[in-house]
């Protein structure tokens, strides 16, 4: 049994549901048809894949279970109360994009139909025109067909009258997407956002609907998404965290010495998309705050959704943090 932790759900463990999801988790990953897991199908869900399970009385897992040959992979996307999970279940849809093979979970209706996600559109070009991309010389075509953008983003982000407009759109759509988004407004050209977030035409993939999901959860950008869990150990630190976006501020050995070096003078680190370049800033932050309680550190990016995600990532990593209320006073300044 494989499973994948959803981090782009957002959802959380309450406290006295730790135990109770752990063991849930503990049962699924050795045996799906245990007894007291539930797992049921959902009636008129738009993915047929969506499965719930129950926690415990009042509250059920959202899963999406893929079987491939001799082996079932299972999706966690959260836990919730017993009917909003129901609700999340008839809405939330697990696909493959068609032009890249990345891996992505969606909310739609289960009157829309699935192949709708990618259906053609077509904009008149006086409704584009000043939009901010435009400008810089893209399209619905190149945006839709070659960058992979959910059409109906595409279609958005074009409308979009700058940068920040831009960005706003992208609010719910996954993670990669997002980075594309903050991608282009910053000025960078498709195929540089292709290099930077391992978009090649070629990871398409082959096979049965499932098949391509399976191997979509493994693309580099499908894990801003999805964690790979391997065993109890891990998932006993996901849910002990209560928060499976915590996943986000785990430090690879490899990047602790950017935390602890000391440097004189600036110090540019970069990298591709996914590569763990905000977790090292998160951690950098923490760590100078660590050293002198009377520093001043600004940490910042480019817009205020962003900001506030490394806000609360800092919190998740550290909760007794010292953060600045204002630009100029001691802590850390997001």
């Amino acid at each position: 049994m494989t499973i994948y932790l959803h981090l782009g759900s957002r959802a959380t463990v309450a406290t006295e549901l730790k135990k109770k999801a752990f063991a849930f988790l503990e049962k699924l990953s050795t045996d799906d048809t245990a007894p007291g897991l539930h797992i049921e199908p959902i009636v008129n869900s738009a993915d047929p894949r969506v499965r719930t399970g129950r926690v415990d009385q009042g509250f059920r897992a959202v899963l999406h279970k893929i079987p491939h040959g001799r082996d079932t992979t299972y999706v966690f996307n959260g836990v919730w109360p017993h009917d909003e999970a129901i609700e999340i279940a008839k809405k939330i849809v697990l696909r493959t994009n068609p032009v890249i093979g990345v891996t992505e979970a969606v909310l739609e209706s289960p009157e829309v139909p699935h192949s709708s996600t990618h259906a053609v559109i077509s904009m008149p070009a006086e409704e584009l025109s000043p939009s901010f991309l435009v400008t810089m010389g893209h399209d619905l075509v190149e945006l839709r067909d070659e960058l992979g953008l959910d059409p109906r983003l595409a279609e958005q982000a074009l409308r979009a009258r700058d940068d920040d407009a831009l960005l706003a759109v992208g609010a719910d759509a996954p993670e990669w997407q997002q980075l594309a988004l903050l991608g282009l407004a910053s000025g960078d050209s498709v195929a540089q956002i292709k290099e930077d977030l391992g978009l090649a035409r070629e990871s398409a993939v082959e096979g049965s609907e499932d098949e391509q999901l399976v191997t979509g959860l493994a693309h580099p950008a499908a894990q801003l998404s999805f964690a790979y869990v391997e065993g109890s150990e891990e998932l006993r630190r996901v849910i002990e965290e209560g928060d499976f976006g915590s996943w986000r501020v785990f430090l690879h050995p490899a990047q602790r010495r950017y935390i602890d070096r000391n440097y004189n003078g600036p110090f540019r680190l970069s990298g591709g998309a996914g590569t763990g370049k905000t977790v090292v800033l998160i951690h950098r932050a923490r760590t100078l705050a660590e050293r002198d309680s009377e520093a001043r550190i600004l940490l910042t990016t480019y817009t205020r959704n962003l900001a506030d995600d490394m806000k609360r990532d800092l919190r998740r990593l550290d909760p007794e943090v010292r953060l600045a209320p204002s630009l100029g006073d001691v802590g850390v300044f997001v």
